[in-house]
């Protein structure tokens, strides 16, 4: 490698959640560069040097450029760099899957074997799966080749590994992989899957079969005519719930729970899962008294894989809001105030803020408090449907404001970026989950 491009490596910096990569093909690497970009990504001084310094992202950068190289010389070191620490790097947790997946069809042999090795560890081997679903992603005549090998797993799966099974049916979500069905339900009836990430078999098999919708909720009690006869989704799995154990302090539906864990996903400090939990019902006083410990479990399963999704969703800048929708003419208007009303109640949670935060908050919460207080909705009714519609669409571009607002305070609250292990990078989610963050929220 030249030493320009190697310095380069060295002063590209600090990245941002969510931002483009840039083309490093441009600044001239080749796959002739592959071996000391392999090596740079598996250099521990290079991870553990100061936070604040750009020697620490150099890693990140060397493997975007592999990634974009897509040679297939890269798979398999950078996967024996798992079994050497590197699964313990969050930011390689997240992106390596794309890496790898980038290299297309000619990484599935390599990937397929490291998935299926048990000797290699549950967040090594998830990874490999969050790959070989990248490769389908990418290159759809490889899906057939993929769920082979997935199905292969199935047939004799890791009865001990619950999380990499629970995020391997993630993967074949995402693929809806339903000619996997039949295996699926004999994982959940041998008891060794982990239901907060995809959920119970029920909605692991409505999420595989139901029809591609708009990301918009539709309330079906409202709207009769979309209601697509798709089976129960999480959703009103949540509000069957909320409806039986209904009372005045509680969140009314999934729509508005939706925006109460928005504004969880963009706090600057974290709130643990014990406490939202509490604040859905209005607090510990107004807890239901479940008919048995199965039906509350249910409830908490189902609302954490919604709180995954929503905090997912952020990360990854593909943030929408789950409105409601009610008839309108000949079609339908979608309706923000039980949203905007979920998200105050969640900022009501997040405690005093500096003055310059609190300033920003009251701007950001403008389009917010315009769908949920008695005088915004006086100036809604002089609006025209499209400037409600505009409205609307302000509301989820000033949650996006905010999250990227409390994204540094965020990551040094809950997990310092490529820092050393001993300086906090396996710290717990911020949810409260008691799972690492990126074995969590950002999976």
């Amino acid at each position: 490698m030249s030493e320009d491009k190697l310095r380069l490596l060295f002063t590209l910096g600090e990245v941002a959640h969510a931002a483009p990569w840039p083309d490093y093909l441009a600044y001239g690497f080749t796959r002739s560069d592959v071996p000391f970009l392999i090596g740079l990504v598996g250099d521990q001084s290079l991870h553990g040097a100061d936070v604040d310094s750009a020697d620490v992202w150099v890693p990140l950068h060397a493997w975007r450029v592999l990634g974009q190289l897509g040679s297939e010389a890269c798979v398999e070191p950078l996967l024996s760099l798992l079994d050497e620490g590197l699964v313990d790097d969050d930011w390689a947790r997240d992106e390596l899957p794309t890496v790898l997946g980038m290299v297309g069809e000619a990484a599935i042999d390599g990937l397929g074997r490291y998935f299926a090795d048990g000797s290699r560890g549950e967040y090594s081997r998830a990874i490999a799966a969050e790959a070989l679903k990248s490769v389908v992603e990418r290159c759809p005549q490889s899906r057939a080749r993929v769920l082979d090998i997935f199905s292969a797993y199935l047939a004799s799966p890791d009865n001990s590994a619950a999380e990499l099974n629970g995020l391997l049916l993630c993967c074949l979500i995402d693929l809806r992989a339903v000619e996997s069905l039949d295996a699926v339900q004999q994982l959940f009836e041998s008891g060794c899957v982990d239901v907060s990430y995809a959920g119970q078999f029920e909605e692991v098999k409505r999420a595989m079969t139901a029809p591609a919708v708009a990301s918009h909720a539709v309330d079906k009690r409202l709207n009769e005519a979309l209601d697509e006869s798709s089976g129960e989704t999480i959703y009103d799995e949540i509000d069957r719930y909320l409806k039986i154990y209904q009372r005045p302090t509680a969140v009314v539906n999934s729509s508005e729970l939706d925006g109460f864990f928005a504004a969880l996903g963009c706090t600057p400090e974290k709130i643990g899962a014990e406490a939202w939990l509490a604040a859905i019902w209005g607090g510990v006083d107004y807890l239901p008294q479940w008919s048995d410990k199965e039906e509350e479990q249910r409830f908490v399963s189902a609302v954490l894989v919604a709180y995954n999704r929503v905090v997912r969703s952020l990360n990854a800048d593909t943030f929408a809001a789950l409105y409601l929708a009610r008839p309108q003419g000949a079609g339908t208007a979608l309706v923000a105030d039980g949203w905007c009303q979920g998200f105050l109640r969640g900022v009501n949670m997040w405690g005093a803020l500096p003055r310059a935060d609190a300033l920003f908050l009251e701007k950001s919460l403008k389009p917010i408090r315009l769908f949920s207080t008695q005088i915004g909705r006086q100036s809604l009714a002089a609006m025209s449907a499209a400037e409600v519609a505009s409205a609307q669409r302000s509301v989820e571009a000033s949650v996006r404001a905010m999250y990227q607002h409390w994204l540094a305070p965020r990551d040094v609250a809950r997990t310092p970026v490529l820092a050393s292990p001993k300086t906090g990078r396996n710290d717990p989610c911020g949810c409260g989950s008691g799972r690492k963050f990126k074995k969590c929220c950002l999976h």
